[in-house]
């Protein structure tokens, strides 16, 4: 790899700056240490509007710490929420008025990094969150997938995701932005159009 190309975190932020616009509603599906969160609360603004979601109590903490460092603290409960719960209740958190007027939805699957690596996003539940997300999209809005394929259950939910992104009717379209390497197993980005 060029020393010069930037790491699949940050191809997929660069991608999400040009596509976002201040007002826009977005979700960080799976928030984990928040770096997504902060990421898109700065590329919508104030008056757009974030919905952050993890299973774990830690997440929130992390997340609500990293919006305080940058000046969002304030955001949160306003244009920010903040969710404790599974990402396949996403339909369920989202304002019924808000449902089919998502521009984004991005995820960072697996496990959040430093805390039990046996608490990990799961093929079903993913699949589940995934199939809600684009019900939740605005038509020519996106989903962000990024797929850690280096454990087992990353790379039992890329092959799940692979099967379903495949099967995806005139709803919505799968594009694969990186390949799938069996020997090296890095992580997959997967991008989904509403159409």
């Amino acid at each position: 790899m060029n020393s010069t190309t930037p790491r699949l975190t940050e191809q997929v932020h660069l991608f999400l700056k040009s596509f976002l616009k201040k007002g826009d509603a977005v979700i960080d599906a799976t928030m984990g240490k928040g770096y997504d969160t902060r990421f898109l609360a700065e590329c919508v603004g104030t008056k757009g509007r974030v919905i952050a979601v993890d299973i774990q109590q830690d997440a929130i903490e992390h997340t609500r710490e990293r919006l305080e460092a940058v000046g969002f603290l304030d955001q949160i409960d306003q244009s920010i929420r903040l969710c404790h719960a599974s990402h396949e209740q996403l339909d369920s958190l989202i304002p019924q008025g808000q449902v089919g007027q998502i521009h984004a939805i991005v995820y960072n699957l697996g496990y959040l990094p430093g805390t039990d690596k046996s608490i990990t996003t799961q093929a079903q539940s993913t699949l589940r969150s995934l199939q809600s997300a684009i019900k939740c999209l605005q038509r020519g809005g996106i989903i962000s997938v990024l797929i850690y394929t280096g454990h087992n259950t990353g790379l039992d939910e890329y092959k799940a995701i692979v099967r379903w992104a495949d099967s995806l009717g005139s709803e919505a379209r799968a594009h694969w932005k990186s390949g799938f390497d069996e020997a090296r197993r890095p992580p997959v980005w997967l991008l989904i159009e509403k159409i």
